[in-house]
């Protein structure tokens, strides 16, 4: 799983030892909420970056973004689309000033 510092959290079921279910897992880098299998993050999440604070909403799939997603960004620019076998397919809305 992601992260492993001292500072990670991780508040999920595990089965078999491995997480599983809805959770949430937490480092000093990210924070990520959503489903879970076999100790990856695997169908809806919501991952945070705290140095940024951007964001992906969207599927996983075996610990991969993949499916439908939406990043985004602190200014309000966002990239909405899908992630297939780490290509991305969508649109970019950036907010002018």
């Amino acid at each position: 799983m992601g992260g492993g510092s001292a500072q990670s959290c991780l508040k999920i079921v595990k089965v078999n030892g491995k997480a599983h279910g809805r959770g949430l897992f937490r480092d000093a880098e990210s924070e990520y909420v959503g489903q879970w299998e076999n100790d990856f993050k695997h169908g809806q999440g919501t991952e945070k970056w705290f140095n940024d604070g951007s964001s992906f909403v969207g599927l996983y799939q075996l610990g991969k973004k993949e499916g439908h997603g939406r990043y985004n960004w602190h200014d309000g620019s966002y990239y909405e689309g899908t992630t297939i076998f780490f290509l991305t397919l969508g649109f970019l809305f950036a907010l002018l000033h």
